[in-house]
């Protein structure tokens, strides 16, 4: 029995743009089209973001503060010196302040105690303590200065210490935080050691 032939098979179809209909071509113009918009927002999102980073940094450091740190040495006579330890805020901004920690010669202190420290730990002089004025939880205004304490220190008339040398030997400083009105803080460490921190808090009371 001899076998059917097969018809033959038709030769593919080769894929040409002419053998495409109207509703592909439509489709395929949708959707660069939208890709195209995608791509456009996309680098406006960009640009967006890019001036509200530069406006944030803007505002912040329209209202920056920075806290400065002073030890203040003074010839009263020949026999006595005042010291004066101050704060100084040198920037644009009002500095919100934490709680503050008072330290001598590295180990902590209350706010008023300097007096106290000082003569325990010098006897040989005579400690006097003109003003104290503590720093904890104030609002410092740009230009301002806050005196924390001022003491003056007296020796013996046959004393031949120099008592500006004696001032530079001792450590008193101060301990805190601070930030800005929006919430940006500093970590004080020690006389000079200032530094943005992460571990300072931002003050709920003062909003």
């Amino acid at each position: 029995m001899s076998e059917i032939p097969k018809p033959p098979s038709e030769a593919p179809k080769k894929f040409h743009p002419s053998n495409w209909d109207a509703s592909v071509i439509i489709a395929l113009i949708a959707v660069l089209i939208s890709s195209a918009t995608a791509l456009i927002s996309l680098k406006e999102s960009g640009i967006l973001l890019e001036q509200q980073q530069m406006l944030t940094a803007q505002q912040e450091a329209s209202v920056w503060p920075y806290l400065e740190n002073r030890r203040i040495h003074s010839v009263s006579s020949d026999t006595s010196v005042i010291y004066q330890f101050t704060i100084v805020n040198k920037g644009v901004g009002p500095a919100i302040i934490d709680s503050v920690k008072y330290v001598f010669n590295g180990k902590e202190i209350m706010g008023w105690g300097l007096e106290e420290a000082l003569q325990e730990a010098y006897p040989q002089y005579k400690i006097l303590q003109a003003n104290n004025s503590t720093l904890d939880g104030k609002v410092m205004a740009p230009g301002e200065t806050h005196v924390i304490i001022t003491e003056r220190i007296i020796k013996a008339k046959t004393d031949t210490t120099n008592l500006m040398d004696f001032l530079n030997e001792f450590d008193f400083h101060l301990e805190y935080c601070y930030c800005s009105v929006y919430g940006k803080c500093w970590k004080v460490s020690s006389l000079f050691d200032i530094k943005p921190s992460e571990e300072c808090s931002f003050r709920s009371d003062i909003r």
